[in-house]
């Protein structure tokens, strides 16, 4: 009886001992915290087989010390129809996107996107799976503090497709893009704070 009560003092303390420390994490260890979250809808423009075809979408997610964005966003391509065996043809894809904006306190600032995951594209009722990365580079600009504008440039790597008309070489290739951020991003960033006391006398 004495040993189970001495074992369940010292379980009791080990705990309490435990619980005052502070756990470490992925996010502590590396200084990275949560200073926003971000999303909106995406227009643009892009090429297939000669024709414009437009590009409508979306995105959200979380931004990090201000300048690192993880989320998640996805895009249609409405492609044209280039003849009559050729009915409702469109490209859907999604997936992890991955941003960095230097300088985001700034009324405009740049920024860098990639975006990875898959993709389907059909037509006359046929689909067939691939993979898509796309890069992209551009600016914003800090309309109001929740509302930014953004415009980007880059291009569509496509992965995957067998089907005739909408293969890998098709699918791929450049595209501009319009991105409208609505959110709020709370607190400063590292550097202008930094910045802020190199200044002070």
């Amino acid at each position: 009886m004495k040993k189970l009560t001495f074992v369940f003092i010292f379980a009791l303390l080990a705990s309490l001992t435990l619980s005052a420390q502070r756990d470490e994490t992925v996010l502590s260890k590396t200084s990275l915290r949560i200073t926003g979250a971000w999303g909106g809808p995406t227009l643009g423009i892009t090429n297939f087989e000669g024709e414009s075809a437009t590009v409508a979408g979306g995105y959200g997610g979380i931004e990090f010390n201000k300048e690192f964005f993880v989320g998640w966003g996805g895009a249609t391509i409405d492609l044209p129809t280039l003849d009559d065996n050729f009915s409702n043809p469109d490209f859907d894809y999604n997936g992890l996107v991955l941003g960095y904006t230097p300088a985001a306190h700034k009324v405009i600032h740049p920024s860098f996107l990639v975006l990875a995951g898959t993709g389907k594209a059909s037509f006359n009722s046929i689909d067939d799976r691939a993979w898509v990365i796309q890069p992209a580079v551009g600016g914003e600009i800090n309309v109001l503090r929740w509302f930014r504008i953004g415009a980007t440039g880059g291009y569509r790597y496509v992965t995957g497709s067998e089907l005739t008309i909408l293969n890998d070489e098709n699918l791929s290739g450049f595209f501009g893009e319009l991105k409208f951020k609505f959110g709020f991003s709370w607190g400063k960033s590292d550097k202008y704070k930094s910045r802020n006391k190199d200044t002070d006398v």
